[in-house]
């Protein structure tokens, strides 16, 4: 059982006969992301999914959150970014914020394959 303040959110995405998606979250997400499990469902083929957030009042897709092949396996990643002022090797790292929509993309892909990522975040 997960603690009360830990959320979870499931997108399920489905590539063209272009090997191409783009699929939204459900809902906002109004937190910070711990992790993000990846599916990797029916792919079989190289299939890089690219998560970033999608501004709700502009629609605008901008900060990039995670990329990743999930033809490479089913995994777990826990996405952070630099914070500001830090120099390389500093390891001072912080959880991305967000109080957007997701968009899981994928352009070049495996045709006509389902994968699920969840978004755990608190």
């Amino acid at each position: 059982m997960m603690p009360e303040s830990l959320k979870m959110m499931s997108i399920v995405v489905t590539t063209n006969g272009s090997g191409v998606a783009s699929q939204d979250s459900p809902d906002k997400i109004n937190g910070e992301i711990l992790k993000l499990i990846y599916d990797k469902g029916t792919v079989n083929a190289a299939n890089t999914v690219v998560t970033k957030c999608k501004q709700s009042l502009t629609g605008a897709v901008s900060e990039q959150i995670d990329s990743y092949d999930i033809n490479g396996g089913s995994a777990i990643r826990y996405p952070v970014v630099a914070l500001l002022g830090a120099s390389a090797g500093d390891n001072k790292w912080g959880r991305f914020a967000v109080n957007d929509y997701l968009t899981i993309t994928v352009t070049g892909g495996a045709l006509s394959k389902t994968f699920t990522v969840t978004v755990l975040y608190k």
